[in-house]
């Protein structure tokens, strides 16, 4: 379980940093806010909301 925690936390930094490179935005999922505040800030995102 280890070993697949160390990968995916690479495969996180990885996909993190060519989003960087490519000026997109990226939207953390950590546990931090509720998923009624997630779905309002992608839709912020994709300007789904006026």
């Amino acid at each position: 379980m280890a070993r697949r925690l160390a990968r995916d936390r690479l495969w996180d930094e990885e996909v993190r940093r060519q989003a960087r490179e490519l000026g997109l935005p990226v939207l953390p999922v950590d546990g931090s806010r509720s998923a009624a505040e997630l779905a309002a800030e992608l839709a912020a995102m994709f300007r789904l909301v006026s």
